[in-house]
């Protein structure tokens, strides 16, 4: 099952990979690496009530690809990871990514790109890329996504882009599935206004997002053994404006603010497992507005990186069958203590919540908070560590669920 699994994997990275030699003759760099990382972990299914501790070893082997030359910037990176769990070893698994991605300088003002990226993973205790909420119930997931841009310098302080992008996420556990599909196309245009306000760009963004989710799980109607199935549809619209400033050498900030627009529609039905006639059935549509909102505050110093945003917006809610509404405060600081060693700091609170007359409402609010070390002990060697503790409180269900885990990675990188 796991040669099956990884397959896709392999298969993809050799894909990728193709292109990048037809640009040998270019600057460019192979960088095969190893590396293993050692977590602990007492609460591994992040499981409100039933906790399991485990020790959880990860071999990972990779190959990275960078290319930059005056007109093509290109990256390849493949990793295959073996999950070996001390206790609960029913979890071992074999995962994988692979992505590519590629910006061509088609002429002196006009450019295009492009990202592709396909990733299997199997942990119950990681948190959704986009929404931050964990992924404590479904368990095997798979991802497909990429995405196309363009961009034109219309004048010397004016720049427009649009990007047009696809994903799909599959989640399977033993008795639910969920599958959802974004689409999605957004457009910015900048233009430097610092001839009104000094050192400042004005900001204009507008995207458009289609989201789809089917989700099947497995219940008792009544007394019958039944299928629940469950479709969600939503359009979702938003427009936003607003400024970034480079106020100081060392500090930057940036403001947007804007309003959303959401079309849904759900559909349920009860399904019998053995003989296929529907017990229940029933749809539900809405439309709703909301708002949006992009800031944060940066600063970039000689021995200390940080960062602070804020932000609130529509975005799809992998493993809720729908969208989110998602608000989140971030603080990212990086210290260089040598030229070999740096300390770091991330924590982020995020708030998902959505209203739902179909199924479950959702109301979380997850915390995580890590402080770090990275540590490069010679050219082709790097130790990191770090420990994380989450909390998440589903305040719809009123459980909170937590986790601490600490962990050390080792990386060995080869020269070819």
């Amino acid at each position: 099952m796991d040669r099956i699994r990884i397959l896709p994997v392999l298969i993809l990275l050799g894909c990728l990979a193709v292109p990048s030699f037809g640009l040998r003759a270019e600057p460019g760099e192979f960088v095969p690496y190893l590396s293993v990382r050692q977590e602990y972990s007492d609460n591994i299914y992040f499981d409100s009530s039933d906790e399991e501790e485990s020790y959880l070893t990860t071999a990972t082997g990779g190959l990275i690809y960078d290319h930059k030359s005056e007109r093509v910037t290109a990256k390849v990176d493949g990793r295959v990871n073996r999950l070996i769990y001390w206790k609960h070893d029913d979890l071992n698994d074999t995962e994988g990514r692979a992505f590519a991605s590629i910006d061509y300088l088609v002429t002196e003002r006009a450019g295009i790109g492009g990202s592709v990226e396909y990733r299997q993973d199997s942990r119950k205790d990681q948190d959704s890329d986009d929404s931050g909420l964990m992924r404590d119930s479904l368990g095997e997931q798979e991802v497909k996504k990429g995405d196309l841009s363009a961009s034109y310098m219309f004048s010397e302080i004016t720049r427009g882009e649009i990007s047009v992008g696809y994903e799909n996420t599959t989640l399977e556990d033993m008795d639910q599935d969920e599958e959802d599909d974004t689409i999605s196309v957004s457009l910015a245009l900048t233009r430097n206004i610092s001839e009104i306000w000094e050192n400042t760009t004005a900001l204009l963004n507008f995207s458009y997002m289609h989201y789809s989710s089917d989700e099947e799980q497995d219940i008792t109607y009544i007394i019958y053994p039944a299928l629940s199935c469950q479709d969600y549809e939503a359009d979702v619209f938003q427009l936003y404006a607003g400024f970034s400033r480079q106020a100081t050498e060392l500090f930057s900030y940036y403001f947007q603010v804007g309003v959303s627009y959401t079309d849904s529609t759900q559909e349920i039905e009860y399904v019998h497992r053995d003989y296929d006639v529907t017990f229940y059935e029933d749809d539900y549509s809405d439309d709703t507005y909301g708002t949006v909102l992009i800031s944060g505050l940066d600063y970039k110093g000689l021995y200390t990186d940080a960062g602070i945003s804020l932000s609130h917006d529509v975005r799809g809610g992998t493993g809720t069958t729908g969208t989110v509404e998602r608000t989140r405060a971030s603080i990212n600081i990086s210290r260089r203590i040598t030229e070999d060693f740096s300390l770091t700091l991330a924590t982020s609170v995020s708030l998902n919540t959505s209203e739902r007359e179909i199924g479950s409402d959702v109301d979380n609010l997850t915390l995580h908070f890590m402080p770090g070390f990275r540590y490069k002990f010679s050219d082709t060697w790097l130790l990191t560590g770090a420990y994380r503790y989450t909390n998440e409180d589903d305040r719809e269900a009123d459980e909170t669920s937590e986790r601490n885990l600490f962990y050390f990675t080792i990386r060995k990188e080869f020269e070819l």
